[in-house]
Formats: structure tokens, sequence, C-alpha cells
């Protein structure tokens, strides 16, 4: 609908027949951290970085949150049922509409998604501000999480000094 695709075909797995490599990086990932005593962030990267030769830890200093389901929400209708569809089609032919099937072989279902004269615009959501932490909550955490913590990490840990609390 924006030009940037003639076809796009998109394929879910069948329930239970999930298994992929990806899998067995998370179940390295896993089987590592329950094992690990993780407090930080660089502890956190050092852990995936050593669970399997394929895991590398990537990380987002500055993580943009948008309200997609606010934006799409205004400009499209929902799709009933559709947990039972397993593949999906979608084409510059017919913009709005997509082809589904709930498996191989299964005749197709043609679905309008677009709400009547709406124009997509080629523009993202806004972007959510993050809140932060409330006041009662960083007490709450420094209070009852705090000790759990080693005492290398207390003091890194907590933005205000025990007195201010």
């Amino acid at each position: 609908m924006t030009g940037r695709h003639d076809v796009i075909e998109y394929h879910m797995q069948i329930p239970g027949h999930a298994r992929c490599l990806v899998d067995s990086g998370f179940g390295h990932l896993k089987k590592l951290y329950r094992r690990s005593n993780i407090e930080t962030i660089d502890s956190l990267t050092q852990m995936v970085n050593m669970s399997s030769a394929s895991n590398e830890a990537v990380r987002y200093p500055a993580w943009n949150w948008r309200d997609w389901k606010g934006f799409l929400s205004r400009l499209f209708c929902p799709v009933p049922a559709i947990r039972q569809y397993q593949y999906f089609r979608m084409t510059t032919e017919e913009p709005g509409v997509v082809t589904m099937r709930t498996r191989v072989g299964c005749p197709e279902v043609k679905v309008t998604v677009t709400m009547d004269g709406v124009h997509i615009p080629y523009q993202q959501p806004q972007i959510v501000e993050a809140k932060g932490l409330s006041r009662n909550r960083q007490e709450y955490l420094y209070k009852v999480v705090r000790p759990y913590l080693s005492d290398a990490n207390k003091d890194a840990t907590c933005p205000c000094p025990e007195t201010s609390l």
C-alpha cells in the first residue's frame, strides 16, 4: 500500500512444529541463565555471549516505542478468527485486501482490512515517551529487591542515597 513491495507472502509455522536454530540458541541461553547470577545489563550481555558460539548480545542504548496499535486501529479493521490462518498474501493489485488460507491446499479467503474511505498515510506513529518509575516504585525496589544484590552492585543500582528514602 505504500509502494515498497509488489507482493508480500507471510507463512506462519504450524503449531507444535516450530523448532529452528533460533530456538536452540534460546535453549542454550536459558540453561546458562538458570545457573548465573545476573544483576546488571553488562553481566547479562556477557552471559548471552558465553551461552553459545551462535549467540551474540546486541544492546540498544536508545529505544523508541511507538503507538502502533492506536495508529493502525484508525486505518484497519480487525480480521475475525485470524489465529486459524497460516498463509497470508498481500499484493499491490488489490491494496487493502489480504488473501488467507488455513493450510496448504485449503481454499483462499479474501478479507478487506482497510476502513472505507481511509487514506493510508506514509508516516509512522508518534513516539511514546517512557514515564520512568514512580517514587513509590523506586522505594519498593530499593527496600525489597536491593537486599538480594551483591555488595559490588548495591552502590551502582541506587539513584538516591539511603538517607533520602
